[in-house]
């Protein structure tokens, strides 16, 4: 299974963070994650600046077979690579007051929370879903479903309501664990080109909801249930849901990764907000404001 949509391309933000491209390339990044390339394997350089190996890694990862390299302290597998650059989170779960998800139990419009998760809100909403439509700004936002890390179902229209940032992030991803890493609080590194505080802040407060989808393993096979819950074991944050999605995953094709991690802004209304491009944390940036 290729690591993401299978396109190449690369590059270094605005700020100076990293992507892991499609195809394993990765940008060079100076936000101080751990590690250079020191590839011993006809290590090159191409005219960005990129560096490019046969598949070695440094900077503290772990490394997976699959011809990628990374830095930064990510992992690889597959084909890709990563670099210290775009992160993601995981860990938790969220809610808002409606329809019980994640551990929640709700009883006279009141949501009380078990098993570290609370259940998202906005049930109405569920009773239109658009279906598997165009990835574009404005555009309706398929209902996604899911199993949580407590092994429940959860849909993404349960979630409507308030914006909501859906990442995509995959077991084997460096910047995927050292986002979740700050959003639980374990790392103080800001991974988010300094808007780390801001996101942090309004996660907390239940203005915006996060929810991590874990699109792959540490091998780059499909993410499980069990994927799932080990991740919000290790990063876990009781405002943030960890899905994997069920026997025929979706999201991933749908969705159109081209990078991990990969985040995408949705409105309250369910409609498509902000899209990740690859290059730089903007679309995190339109949320801060939208929300604010």
């Amino acid at each position: 299974m290729c690591i993401s949509a299978c396109s190449s391309g690369d590059g270094t933000d605005e700020f100076g963070d990293t992507f892991i491209t499609a195809n394993g390339d990765e940008g060079a990044s100076d936000l101080g994650t751990e590690g250079d390339d020191d590839s011993d394997d006809e290590a090159g350089s191409d005219d960005s600046g990129d560096t490019t190996s046969g598949g070695d890694e440094s900077g503290g990862g772990t490394t997976t077979d699959g011809g990628g390299e990374e830095s930064g302290g990510g992992t690889t597998t597959g084909g890709g690579e990563e670099s210290g650059g775009e992160t993601t989170t995981s860990g938790g779960e969220e809610s808002g007051g409606g329809t019980t998800t994640g551990g929640g139990e709700e009883s006279g419009g009141e949501t009380t929370t078990t098993g570290g998760g609370e259940s998202g809100g906005g049930g109405e909403a569920c009773g239109n879903d658009p279906g598997w439509g165009q990835l574009a700004v404005g555009q309706p936002v398929k209902h996604i479903s899911a199993t949580n890390h407590l092994g429940e179902q959860d849909n993404l229209c349960e979630y409507a309501g308030k914006p909501i940032a859906v990442d995509v992030s995959a077991v084997w991803c460096g910047p995927c664990n050292q986002a979740s890493a700050f959003l639980a609080g374990s790392d103080p590194n800001d991974p988010f080109s300094g808007m780390g505080q801001q996101l942090s802040s309004l996660i907390a407060d239940g203005t915006i909801y996060w929810i991590t989808i874990l699109g792959q393993d540490a091998f780059g096979a499909d993410a499980s249930a069990a994927d799932a819950a080990a991740w919000d074991g290790m990063y876990h944050n009781v405002n943030i849901p960890v899905w994997s999605e069920d026997d025929v995953p979706m999201a991933l094709n749908y969705l159109q990764i081209q990078c991990w991690p990969s985040v995408f802004v949705i409105d309250e209304d369910l409609d498509f907000l902000a899209i990740e491009d690859c290059q730089t944390w903007n679309q995190l940036g339109v949320l801060i404001d939208y929300a604010g």
